[in-house]
């Protein structure tokens, strides 16, 4: 009897011992982020354990909301910023971490960035060992935020980073960028001049003037994507604007997207704001005609709540 007791014992006690085995090697990349979380702490220093979370919280957080949300975003920064602590630029500059470096390292630090650096001054040795695309994106992105921060504030550092474009990162905005054949310092430089003056100076009347130039130096290639990021820029600069000088601005560069190939979003914001400039300009009629292009447009999207919000700015007009 105590011979078939201890049997069982045994093949319990190797039927535990298997099923604790086969938990713990699941692959990591089988594993939920909540479990991944929980093998991460045990294993802090395991680098290809870093990188899997890394890679999958993202999607993993446009699931969620409110507090699950902030728990996971913080998690996901601590993560990031444990793993960066214990890495110097040339670490990142592999096939597995620089995309990881790529997807949190959205912004310079600073005017003498630590990573832009680094590439800069190994160039050929980190596109060998990267690949010249993500590197060029990463270089491209990274120093024209530099430079955006910098006009934006009116640091005229800016001026000398432009430069680069024709110096040491030529290749770079060669490859990525197009004014349609002519001179990429030229074009970038009359944008930034523009921004700098606006965000900068706050002389609105000297962006309109780079502005205008910006477009007619791009010519037949400027597309609706260049006047909606005009108007942006000049939105957050002044807002809601009752200004009939900037308003009829808006109405230039709105009238001038709505006129070349634009996406069907950016058609319906466009012709909204576009009616609300005409309504402030007491242009009623106009405004009428641009809610109700957009209204017909906005049928589209097979979406009767966005059509009856749309539909309401007609209602609204009617009261005036």
């Amino acid at each position: 009897m105590n011979k078939i007791i201890l049997i069982i014992a045994l093949m319990l006690g190797m039927f535990v011992s298997s099923f604790g085995q086969t938990q713990e090697s699941i692959p990591a990349d089988s594993l939920s982020v909540e479990k991944l979380y929980e093998r991460l702490k045990k294993e802090k220093n395991n680098d290809s354990l870093v990188r899997l979370f890394l890679t999958k919280v993202p999607e993993f957080l446009s699931q969620l909301q409110g507090n699950e949300y902030e728990k996971w975003s913080f998690r996901l920064e601590r993560v990031y910023k444990d793993y960066a602590k214990r890495k110097q630029p040339a670490d990142w500059m592999n096939p597995a971490d620089f995309p990881i470096l790529q997807m949190f390292h959205t912004e310079a630090d600073g005017p003498n960035d630590p990573y832009l650096d680094y590439i800069m001054s190994h160039y050929e040795q980190t596109i060998a060992a990267v690949g010249q695309d993500p590197v060029f994106q990463f270089v491209l992105a990274t120093h024209l935020g530099l430079i955006d921060r910098q006009a934006r504030a009116g640091d005229t550092n800016y001026r000398q980073n432009l430069k680069r474009i024709q110096g040491d990162m030529k290749q770079v905005y060669d490859s990525l960028m197009n004014f349609n054949g002519k001179d990429i310092y030229t074009g970038m430089k009359l944008l930034y001049d523009g921004y700098y003056n606006l965000y900068g100076k706050k002389n609105i009347d000297m962006y309109f003037d780079f502005m205008d130039k910006y477009a007619a130096y791009l010519g037949n290639a400027i597309t609706a994507t260049d006047y909606l990021s005009m108007v942006e820029t000049l939105h957050a600069a002044v807002g809601s604007s009752k200004d009939p000088q900037v308003l009829n601005k808006y109405v230039e560069w709105l009238t001038a997207a709505l006129q070349n190939k634009i996406g069907p979003e950016d058609k319906l914001d466009a012709l909204l704001m576009l009616g609300d400039c005409y309504k402030k300009l007491k242009n009623i009629d106009s405004a009428k005609k641009c809610y109700n292009q957009a209204y017909m447009h906005s049928l589209q999207f097979g979406n009767p709540g966005l059509s009856a919000s749309v539909q309401q700015y007609l209602k609204d007009l009617e009261t005036l």
